[in-house]
């Protein structure tokens, strides 16, 4: 258990990685954070269709990184959780693109995750 390996280092005994139980803990949520991870998805999904709405040739990949982060914070997040990732045409295919400063073209596939 989590208890006897806090035990066992508390006395300066060596201990296994406790990964594995903190992994398992990770399973199990709260009615608290359940209704909190909710309520993220909802402003998430908000802002995602916000972005759908802004799309259109000629608008940047900055533009709509700005645009979710804003309807996020509007609606009430602190923060992302990490910077969005908004990659239009070739772009789209490099792993982690952050670059976000290109311009879209017309019918270019537009990948975002944020």
């Amino acid at each position: 258990t989590i208890e006897r390996v806090f035990q066992r280092a508390k006395l300066g005994m060596e201990v296994d990685s406790p990964d594995h139980l903190l992994q398992s803990l990770r399973l199990y949520k709260s009615p608290d954070e359940i209704a909190l991870l909710q309520k993220a998805g909802d402003i998430a999904g908000n802002a995602m269709r916000e972005c759908m709405k802004q799309t259109a040739a000629r608008v940047s990949e900055h533009s709509l990184s700005a645009t979710m982060e804003y309807h996020c914070r509007v609606a009430g997040a602190q923060r992302l959780s990490y910077p969005p990732v908004v990659a239009g045409g070739e772009s789209s295919l490099i792993l982690h693109y952050v670059s976000n400063d290109q311009i879209l073209r017309d019918g270019s596939l537009i990948l975002m995750d944020a």
